[in-house]
């Protein structure tokens, strides 16, 4: 009963034989306000396949009413702009749209968040401190608000 900052999010798994864009000397990481995907990282293991994944800027409902095939479309063409035509030489493409899942996305997930969420600290006892970017107060959700969370706690362990 309780909306979640992730509910209504969807990410997307590409799986490549090599990280291509490395040797290319790109990063892997993207962010972008025109396409279906607006966060986009490198999640390669440093030997093996390449990966890129990334969070929609997509909505529930513009992803509901594109599709799944054409959703994956639009994604790869992303790609192809961002790290050139090797992005279409993909192994697997797997996709994780949340707000389907009615055990995890409620009606109220699906209303635009125009803030960060206010989430804090969670501590029970002395010994036992919660770490993860829900657990911050500036940048809950976020990779930032994970990073201040570790910190926190480093900090006060010191």
């Amino acid at each position: 009963t309780t909306p979640t900052w992730m509910a209504s999010q969807a990410k997307a798994l590409i799986v490549y034989e090599t990280p291509f864009w490395r040797e290319e000397g790109l990063s892997g990481f993207g962010m972008s306000w025109v396409g279906p995907l607006q966060e986009i990282h490198d999640a390669s293991l440093i030997d093996g396949p390449g990966a890129l994944f990334g969070f929609f800027r997509l909505s529930p409902g513009e992803r509901e009413a594109l599709g799944e095939g054409p959703v994956k479309t639009r994604v790869i063409e992303q790609l192809e702009k961002l790290y050139g035509p090797k992005a279409n030489d993909f192994l697997r493409f797997h996709y994780m749209d949340w707000s389907t899942e009615s055990e995890t996305a409620t009606s109220d997930d699906f209303l635009p968040l125009t803030a960060f969420p206010a989430y804090g600290p969670i501590e029970l006892g002395d010994r036992l401190h919660l770490i993860g970017s829900e657990t911050d107060a500036q940048f809950g959700g976020h990779i930032e608000g994970a990073l201040r969370s570790a910190n926190r706690i480093v900090q006060g362990l010191v």
